[in-house]
């Protein structure tokens, strides 16, 4: 027992350490970080524009409350945070797991306020912020439970966890064709699989936890 929690803890290390140092190893120059935000301000009318919209059109009757304090998780850029400075949100804090280019970003004044932050062991005072945005970031946490209760800690009002939903995971054909193109490239095979995976664990969760001893404090949070 004691053994499996040993390697369970390792996991988890290991997890952080390969998702903080994710964007420093795709993006190690500061000018290529730089540029990354650049491109994020003159995006409008692309198709990732487009799908990001899509998400963010939810969050509608949560941004009337212009004072109300924010804080996103998962927010690699702060391109979260700036959606909802666009807004005119006042107090908005972005944050990541490493908080390398939320510097970058607060330098080209693209966000305001940054901090790094663990999500499954958040450093903030209970009910010390309105709402809580975890946007595409969920699936990547080794612990959600623990992400999960932490949110709700901290967030006095709402929690607003939004999840892609990969089609392939749903279209088993298109999977099996996945699987069959993976014999001749196993990245593929890797990529398909996990996020399957990834998003059948995320409905899951959402069940078990409805479920469980917080379902009343759950009436008050939104699942996407």
């Amino acid at each position: 027992m004691e053994n499996n929690l040993q390697k369970q803890d390792l996991f988890n290390e290991h997890s952080y350490d390969l998702h903080a140092n994710w964007y420093n190893n795709l993006y190690p120059e500061k000018e290529q970080k730089v540029k990354v935000i650049n491109s994020l301000n003159n995006y409008k009318g692309s198709i990732n524009h487009w799908l990001q919209e899509l998400f963010f059109k939810c969050l509608t009757p949560f941004t009337k409350d212009k004072n109300a304090k924010w804080l996103t998780l998962g927010d690699a850029y702060g391109h979260d945070a700036r959606y909802l400075l666009d807004q005119n949100i006042h107090h908005v804090t972005a944050s990541d797991l490493d908080d390398s280019f939320l510097k970058i970003s607060h330098e080209q004044e693209f966000i305001k306020d940054f901090s790094a932050q663990n999500a499954e062991s958040l450093t903030l005072e209970d009910d010390s912020v309105d709402y809580i945005l975890c946007k595409e970031s969920y699936h990547h946490f080794p612990r959600p439970y623990a992400a999960l209760y932490e949110m709700i800690r901290v967030a006095s009002k709402a929690i607003i966890i939004i999840e892609p939903q990969d089609p392939i995971s749903k279209m088993p054909i298109l999977l099996y064709l996945a699987n069959l193109l993976a014999r001749i490239n196993d990245k593929r095979s890797i990529r398909y699989g996990k996020i399957g995976f990834l998003m059948k664990g995320w409905e899951t969760l959402c069940t078990k936890f409805q479920k469980g001893n917080l379902k009343n404090l759950l009436q008050d949070s939104i699942f996407l």
